[in-house]
């Protein structure tokens, strides 16, 4: 169903122009970037990226609770929040820093 029409001719016009765009973004990187656009960093080494949060209209109460959600506590925690092309934002979990053995 596209808006109000409810006939077969609709829906057949509406499949076509989904396959269109579907083989238009498999075959082009250039067009999927345009269509559907790029995952969007948020957090870099436990720093916000503020522009980033703004233009995204991103909330840091959003961004606080995924990185709950992760499993988190600290800020300092998060190697990488990014905004994924279906709104989620992923968690990437700072490596752990090596700390030399200690000899005693």
């Amino acid at each position: 169903m596209i808006g109000d029409d409810n006939s077969i001719l609709g829906a057949v016009a509406g499949a076509v122009v989904l396959i269109i765009l579907n083989r238009i973004t498999a075959n082009n990187p250039k067009a999927r970037v345009i269509l559907e656009g790029n995952p969007v960093l948020l957090v870099h080494n436990g720093m916000v990226l503020e522009d980033a949060m703004h233009a995204e209209k991103v909330t840091r109460y959003d961004l606080f609770s995924n990185i709950r959600k992760a499993g988190l506590v600290h800020l300092d925690d998060v190697g990488y929040a990014v905004q994924e092309l279906d709104g989620t934002i992923s968690i990437i979990r700072l490596e752990e820093k090596k700390h030399p053995q200690s000899r005693y």
